[in-house]
Formats: C-alpha cells, structure tokens, sequence
C-alpha cells in the first residue's frame, strides 16, 4: 500500500521539510543526485518515475507497474526555485531525515515478520536529474539475510556530489539507510474495559487470525487498556487509550502491526466505535 506525505521525522537542520527552499534556478550539479531508494523483491531495471499531483496540488513520483516500497525526498521545480517533496510507503517505520539545502541523511526500519525464515529485498537508488527526471538504477546485488526478532541488515547506499549554486562549486554527500530488522508477530491482543473509577467491566481476546478491522466499546468504557501477547515472548506489551462520553471514536484506534503477503508489517489500528 504506497503513501504519499510527509511523515513524522525528525529533521537535523536549518529548515523545515515542508517548503524547503533547495536553491535558486542558477543551480547545477556535475553528476545526479541520489535522493533515496525503492526497495523491490524482484530484481528490476532501470525506468524513469512518473510524477502525479494530488487534488490538494502535492504531487509524488510512481512507478505505476511496478510493486515496491519508495523511501525518498525529492527536489520538486517550482517558480521560485526548488521544495522537497517526500514519498514514502508506510511500510517504512520510524523514518528520519537530516535536512540543509540538500537532503544529507536519511534513514528509516523495515520490519520482516518472523513467521518467514528468509527474505530477499533489493535496495535500488533513486537518482534526480537536473532537468526534474528522476530515475530508478537497479541495484548492484539483492539483500539476503535469515529473519532475526530483534535484529538484521542495515544495507546503506551513499554517494557524494558537487554542485553549483549561483557559480559556486559545493560538495555535498547524500546517504540512504535502510533497516531490515525481524519483528515477531502478534499472538493475540486482551483488550480489558474500564469505567471512570477504574472498575472492570469485560476483557475481549483478539486473536490475530487475522485481528479483527473494527472493536465496539461499551458506552460506559472510560479506559481501553490493551494487552499484546507474542508466541515465544514473556514480555507484554501495553496501550492505553482514554475515552470521554459521547465522544466521536473516528480518530482512535487500538495500535496494531498487520504483516503483509510479502512478508512486512504495515502499521494499522482496529477501528472503535461505541456499542
């Protein structure tokens, strides 16, 4: 499922993602720029992106026949100069990226469920041109490591460049960071309401067969605490979720890791709604 927005990260610079300015028009570069990568399990070949614009006028780079997950921040032509656009699927977890005048660092977790023994993932670049094209060069070898919980690969691509801005030769080194880490699954959530002086009113198992889209909440439920069991794991992990009467529910939800036919998590919620 690719997304397209901007994240939460964290950003180590002088400006801000969203309308960061790149450079005035008299900016060029001896060479393209990496600016992030696409992860693939097939090997791929070398294709140009296609850009698309939102109705709310953002726009994002696609490769409509090809399925992979995208992790870049794009330099974007504009009237005034340059913004960074940024796509990414969410597949991508706990995304960072270190921000100047050009994109130096970013880095963000793939989780592969443990339930696979193996798994095979190509990190191919993403390069911008100077006249906006921005194009996928395969990757050199796949990423082919045993699952892990807990740990994995951290396959990083790097490069350094110069460019010119307003005459003035600047180098500058972009790095895309990938980790592949092994998460275990979830065996079952235990989902325990409350009402407002803390008194029990049911506990509900969820059985991640799969886990369930949706979860009614008593009208008198005040706290929703959910448990999260793992098959092989005596730790337990918790959420608490705060409910105020009558409120609307849209915009909560019980956190949860949805593993992929391709083997990754997807973060999600069960949706709640009152009884």
């Amino acid at each position: 499922m690719k997304k397209f927005q901007y994240p939460l990260f964290i950003v180590f610079a002088l400006f801000s993602l969203t309308g960061c300015q790149l450079a005035s028009e008299s900016t060029t570069t001896s060479r393209d720029w990496l600016i992030g990568v696409y992860l693939t399990q097939e090997p791929v070949e070398q294709m140009d992106a296609e850009r698309e614009y939102s109705e709310d006028g953002t726009c994002a780079y696609t490769f409509p026949d090809l399925d992979g997950i995208p992790f870049y921040y794009a330099p974007v032509p504009g009237e005034s100069g340059y913004s960074w656009v940024c796509g990414f699927d969410d597949a991508i977890q706990e995304s960072r990226a270190a921000i100047g005048d050009v994109v130096t660092e970013q880095e963000g977790t793939l989780y592969i469920t443990t339930d696979q023994e193996t798994y095979t993932w190509y990190v191919n670049p993403l390069y911008w041109e100077e006249d906006g094209t921005i194009y996928l060069k395969p990757a050199k070898e796949p990423i082919t490591s045993q699952v892990m919980d807990g740990g994995g690969v951290s396959p990083k691509v790097s490069e350094s460049f110069t460019y010119y801005l307003d005459g003035t030769s600047h180098t500058a080194s972009t790095s895309v960071e990938v980790h592949i880490f092994g998460k275990e699954p979830v065996e079952k959530l235990v989902v325990a309401e409350l009402d407002q002086n803390y008194g029990f009113l049911r506990k509900t198992e969820l059985d991640n067969n799969p886990l369930p889209e949706s979860f009614s909440v008593n009208k008198n439920t005040r706290y929703l605490l959910t448990e999260y069991h793992y098959n092989s794991s005596v730790q337990v992990e918790y959420e608490i979720i705060v409910l105020e009467p009558g409120e609307t529910l849209e915009g909560k939800g019980i956190p949860i890791q949805r593993v992929q036919p391709q083997g990754y998590f997807l973060p999600d919620e069960i949706a709640l709604s009152w009884e």
